[in-house]
């Protein structure tokens, strides 16, 4: 469930309590999917509803697309020093 608080934040685990409670824990890969799927469905939702969407909700989602393009770019880092040593 996507949790919508008032502070700007850039971390997803923050902002998606799923994400915090259960993905976090699970393969760096599967972690990577999820931020891969809910950026693509976050984009579609705001593309397919624009017109209709509160000035609050447009800025959330933003932020939530935002935020796991950074997961994403951590994670994908994790990955590169895992594979060097």
């Amino acid at each position: 469930m996507i949790k919508f608080s008032d502070k700007i934040t850039k971390n997803i685990t923050d902002l998606d309590t799923v994400y915090a409670d259960v993905l976090s824990k699970m393969s760096i890969e599967e972690r990577i999917t999820y931020c891969e799927i809910l950026i693509k469905t976050t984009e579609d939702f705001l593309m397919k509803n624009e017109l209709f969407l509160h000035k609050t909700i447009k800025i959330k989602s933003l932020e939530i697309i935002s935020a796991a393009q950074i997961e994403v770019k951590e994670l994908k880092k994790q990955i590169k020093r895992i594979k060097k040593n």
